[in-house]
């Protein structure tokens, strides 16, 4: 083939190489502004309130069995660490020119290679005044706390205390120490699926690979958000400039140089407005989705407080009839032996008092008070549940009626029909907490 039928072959797969790059840039702002708008959307719930589905919760870090990191020997729930070594050689170029002459040159280039690494975590809960949840960190993306980043040669103590005996190829003897952890007792973030634990007894948040995002941060929310909105912002602009440049460096009609550019800037800004209307369509029908579901929470709260009631009442009502009745009897045995005297008619003493014994030893402890202490504490929990549950459906109701009436996601809510919702002020069985009578036991 000829050498001039190279040159469109070249530009064309060029300018391909180009465009594949700036709709990968396009596609990754998007994926970054789609988790921009999800950790906006969502209202932080508290930890004793989390329900079933996509949360956000923030609280302090508490662990029973924390782990101990490998090189601050810090108490954490989650740390990473790392070692690198320096290394440099000597590297000999030789080249030919054209005239066949030979030139050898050295050059000195160096590096770091990681020598070794690892981590470990633990299941932790986050905590604060209306409760807890477990959270499971495997497989989250976590944004944690750097502690230890320092570089040293063999003369400190650590270069071979922390680090691998032997020294890689090349090596410089410089040693980059590096490590991450979650600590103890520290504020955290968590955004995730929250889900019933396997014994399904309580709520945990770990991975899902339905989740469009599982992460555990010790910044806010508005720190993680504002990254995540920079950086999709920056790709955009990476993706407008290749589109641009490539078009205008691989154009060879300098008279069409400008109208092709321009062509391919007004191509990218298109996309660009598809794959925004796309987003906040996605977005507002993601965010109406969490409107029911917080509805349904309500729903599933009031049902486990009827439940729970209606199950624990008879067994107190059982437990205090137990009581009476016990304590009714062992009166009656006293009074008995007490009105009997030794060798007197009645009753015989010795044959009172091993059923008095039977009758301690069977029932040694009256555990009506603890029972009426767990019915209370049932519904101390159950009431706060609702509350809990009721303050996250406004909460979620306010973004949603928000992102509705702002402009301009209100062009995409009006041509999907969306309407806004309505707070939770009044409803049946919300505002008036459930009667508990405990019926008393006769005496006989």
């Amino acid at each position: 083939m000829p050498h001039a039928a190279f040159g469109p072959l070249i530009l064309s797969g060029s300018y391909l190489l180009l465009v594949l790059l700036a709709l990968g840039l396009l596609i990754g702002a998007c994926w970054l502004e789609r988790r921009w708008r999800l950790i906006k959307d969502l209202p932080t719930s508290k930890p004793g309130g989390v329900c079933v589905g996509l949360v956000e919760v923030v609280g302090t870090i508490r662990c029973a069995t924390p782990v101990t990191s490998r090189l601050t020997d810090a108490r954490c729930v989650w740390y990473r660490w790392s070692i690198e070594e320096q290394w440099s050689r000597a590297v000999t170029t030789t080249s030919t020119d054209a005239q066949g002459h030979t030139t050898t040159s050295t050059s000195r280039e160096s590096g770091w290679t990681t020598i070794a690494s690892g981590g470990d975590e633990r299941p932790f809960t986050l905590s604060d005044e209306s409760g807890s949840v477990l959270v499971r960190p495997g497989g989250a993306q976590v944004h944690a706390a750097s502690v230890l980043d320092t570089t040293c040669g063999r003369a400190n103590p650590w270069y071979y205390g922390k680090g691998p005996q032997a020294a890689i190829s090349n090596s410089d003897h410089q040693r980059h120490f590096h490590e991450w952890l979650l600590p103890l007792e520290r504020s955290g973030y968590v955004i995730g699926q929250a889900r019933q634990s396997p014994d399904q007894e309580s709520i945990e948040i770990s991975l899902d690979g339905h989740a469009p995002l599982f992460a555990i941060s010790l910044r806010g929310q508005d720190d993680i958000a504002s990254g995540y909105f920079w950086k999709g912002l920056v790709c955009k602009i990476l993706g407008l400039a290749v589109a641009v440049g490539g078009a205008w460096y691989l154009n060879q009609d300098d008279a069409q140089v400008a109208l092709e550019a321009a062509l391919a800037a007004v191509l990218y800004l298109v996309l660009c407005a598809v794959g925004w209307f796309w987003l906040v369509h996605n977005s507002l029908v993601e965010l109406r989705q969490r409107v029911h579901q917080g509805w349904a929470n309500i729903d599933v709260q009031l049902t486990r407080r009827f439940d729970l009631i209606t199950q624990l009442l008879p067994l107190v009502q059982a437990i205090t009839g137990h009581e009476a009745v016990t304590q009714q009897a062992v009166a009656c045995m006293r009074q008995q032996q007490q009105a009997t005297p030794p060798g007197a008619p009645g009753p015989d003493v010795a044959v009172l008092a091993p059923l008095l014994a039977r009758v301690v030893e069977a029932y040694p402890d009256l555990i009506a008070q603890a029972q009426f202490a767990r019915l209370q504490q049932a519904l101390v929990d159950c009431e706060n549940r609702v509350a809990l549950s009721r303050s996250y459906f406004n909460d979620i109701v306010t973004s949603w009626n928000t992102r509705l009436g702002r402009f301009p996601d209100v062009l995409v809510a009006r041509l999907g029909g969306m309407r806004p919702s309505h707070l939770m002020q009044d409803f049946p069985g919300a505002q008036v907490a459930p009667v508990v009578q405990l019926s008393t036991p006769t005496r006989h």
